[in-house]
């Protein structure tokens, strides 16, 4: 077994720590892409924020698509505004992991995304 250190941003995408987070993204040998399957504003921005991404870090840094708060969307199907297939067409487009929908507050598949990440930054 092997034991592995990891330092984890939170940015929230916010403009105002943009300045901090470019420094962030050269030592960077991983990264979680995510977004909020009920706001489509917040799936639009991913060719963004990706982009963004790629330009400060290293080639070799390993990128996780995140789709989270698929608790709402089972609670409330109709609140979905991002499909399986438009996530996992992006995911493939742009050669990210996606392990699938998450939950950080149901703790839905954020283990196995941490733990696909790391893996994934491990062997590499």
């Amino acid at each position: 077994m092997v034991s592995i250190s990891a330092q984890i941003w939170d940015t929230s995408g916010s403009e105002r720590y943009r300045s901090i987070v470019v420094g962030h993204y050269r030592e960077a040998v991983g990264a979680l892409l995510v977004f909020d399957l009920t706001d489509r504003d917040s799936f639009e921005c991913l060719d963004h924020w990706l982009t963004e991404l790629r330009e400060n870090c290293k080639e070799s840094c390993q990128i996780a698509l995140v789709a989270n708060k698929v608790d709402l969307t089972t609670e409330d199907p109709a609140c979905r505004e991002v499909s399986v297939e438009e996530i996992e067409k992006f995911a493939e487009y742009n050669n990210l992991m996606f392990v699938g929908e998450t939950s950080a507050k149901e703790d839905i598949n954020i283990k196995e995304t941490f733990e696909s990440l790391l893996q994934a930054v491990h062997e590499e």
